[in-house]
C-alpha cells in the first residue's frame, strides 16, 4: 500500500510538473505578447504625438498664409498702395506706350464747361384743339404770367394763356 501511495503521488508530482512547465511556458508567452503590444502602443502614441505637432505646425503656417493674404489683398485693393511695373530695359524706348488717364483721375483742373453757341433750340407748340392733341397723356409744367415777360401770343390761337400743358401729339 505504501508502495502504492509513493507511486500515485510520483504520478501526481510529474503531471503537476507538467502543469507547472506548460503554465509556465504559456505565462512567458504571454507576457512576450504583452511586452510587444506595449511596445506597439508606445509607437502608435509616439507617432500620434508627432503628428499632432506637425498639424499643430501646419495649422499655424495655415493661419499665417491666410492672414499674409488678406494683408495683401487689402494692399492690392487700396489705388495708393498698387505696384507699377517698370518696363524692362531690353524694350526699345519708343515702343512704350503711355496710356491717357481717364477724366476721373484727370479731374476738371478748374476749368469751365464748353458752350456751344451754334445749337439751335427748336420749340413745338402743341395746342389743345388740334386733333392729335392727348390731354390723358399730358403733363402740367409751369404757369406763364404773359404780363411778366416779353411774350407776344397771338390773338387768335386757343393756348390758355395761364398755363402751358406738355402733351402728346401724333401727326395724321
Amino acid at each position: 500500500m505504501l508502495e502504492e501511495q509513493l507511486r500515485f503521488s510520483k504520478e501526481q508530482n510529474k503531471q503537476l510538473l507538467d502543469q507547472n512547465k506548460r503554465m509556465s511556458e504559456q505565462l512567458s508567452a504571454q507576457s512576450n505578447k504583452v511586452f510587444l503590444l506595449t511596445h506597439q502602443v508606445e509607437t502608435l502614441t509616439e507617432a500620434l504625438q508627432s503628428l499632432e505637432k506637425a498639424f499643430s505646425a501646419k495649422e499655424a503656417s495655415m493661419q499665417k498664409m491666410q492672414k499674409t493674404n488678406q494683408a495683401l489683398s487689402k494692399l492690392i485693393t487700396k489705388k495708393s498702395e498698387k505696384i507699377i511695373p517698370i518696363p524692362s530695359a531690353d524694350e526699345p524706348v519708343g515702343n512704350r506706350k503711355k496710356k491717357a488717364p481717364s477724366p476721373k483721375e484727370r479731374g476738371n483742373n478748374n476749368a469751365r464747361r464748353k458752350e456751344y453757341f451754334d445749337l439751335e433750340i427748336q420749340e413745338h407748340d402743341i395746342y389743345p384743339s388740334c386733333p392729335g392733341f392727348q390731354p390723358e397723356f399730358g403733363e402740367f409744367l409751369k404757369i406763364v404770367d404773359p404780363s411778366a415777360t416779353n411774350i407776344s401770343l397771338p390773338v387768335s390761337s386757343n393756348i390758355l394763356t395761364t398755363s402751358i400743358i406738355a402733351g402728346t401729339w401724333e401727326i395724321l
